[in-house]
């Protein structure tokens, strides 16, 4: 699933800079991008905290009629005609929309992430589906809807001609097998990053942090947060693997810790807006050695041939 800040396109550097592991661990999931390369032989534990994102991948895993419900609206999206194609986004934005407007009604402020319960009682109460969601997000992480904080999300001149939703049963399937074999949860990423266990590697890919705001549901994740998010990291037991936005902040902030810089190309087209793509750097930091440099660590064995 394509998210804001998703990690398709790097996924598979990262599973390379692996360390040996027994349990697997992912602290934020978003568009669950690692679920391409984890081994259903290793403990599996997946867990976002946005209520929304969490429903989207319990109803591919536990839901039998999701990934039909799906194929259906991906169907649809990718072959009606401009004006039913119109009115198939306009019906899933105002269901995300009286989605929230329940959520207000119940208390939800957004500047805090709704609870599950919040949520649960307003998707009984609206009949709201998370294919809505995904639907929209998936629209506007292709550049042809954009997300916008009063209206959710508006159609623009691309959305007539790239309306495509590249999604397909097998890739459902395949997603579908690894989350039955894992464990999903609606947490605070603390609960996952505290939790005991042996050989356990985590992954990390926090929200960046933003100068004008936030671009996802919930509480604005500024420096108070990724400081505290450094302090809990500092003091945990187990590997772990945090891809971060790069800037002298966050290299003072991971001092002392194996670091990388990772060019990418920037893949919020919503918030783009030059034709061209443009460049930006993430700083990879993790608590172990890789393969490669544990052989090093260790030491070369000698050369000399033996003395008798």
């Amino acid at each position: 699933m394509r998210y804001p800040g998703g990690k398709q396109k790097l996924s598979k550097k990262i599973y390379k800079r692996r360390p040996a592991f027994q349990e697997f661990r992912e602290c934020f999931m978003g568009g669950g991008s690692m679920l391409h390369h984890v081994r259903l032989d290793k403990k599996l534990w997946f867990n976002d905290k946005n209520p929304l994102v969490y429903d989207h991948w319990w109803q591919l895993k536990s839901n039998p009629d999701y990934i039909p419900q799906l194929l259906d609206l991906l169907r649809l999206a990718n072959k009606s005609k401009n004006k039913h194609r119109m009115k198939l986004f306009t019906k899933q934005r105002d269901q995300l929309f009286l989605l929230r407007e329940k959520l207000r009604e119940l208390g939800w402020e957004k500047d805090r992430m709704s609870t599950l319960d919040e949520y649960r009682e307003a998707k009984a109460a609206t009949g709201f589906s998370p294919a809505s969601w995904y639907l929209v997000t998936n629209w506007a992480m292709r550049n042809v809807c954009t997300l916008r904080r009063t209206s959710i999300a508006s159609p623009c001149k691309l959305f007539i001609k790239k309306s495509q939703l590249s999604v397909n049963k097998k890739a459902l399937l395949l997603y579908r097998k690894v989350l039955q074999a894992s464990k999903l949860t609606c947490l605070d990423y603390v609960d996952v990053l505290e939790a005991p266990g042996e050989g356990v590697w985590i992954f990390l890919d926090p929200p960046y942090l933003c100068e004008t705001g936030n671009m996802y549901d919930g509480e604005e994740w500024q420096q108070p947060c990724h400081e505290l998010l450094a302090q809990r990291l500092c003091e945990s037991p187990h590997k772990w693997f945090l891809t971060i936005g790069h800037s002298d902040y966050f290299r003072s902030l991971y001092d002392g810790y194996l670091t990388e810089i990772i060019e990418y190309t920037a893949s919020l087209p919503h918030r783009r807006r030059a034709k061209n793509p443009t460049q930006g750097k993430e700083m990879w930091v993790r608590n172990y050695p890789n393969y490669f440099e544990s052989f090093v660590q260790s030491g070369l064995p000698s050369l000399q041939p033996a003395v008798e």
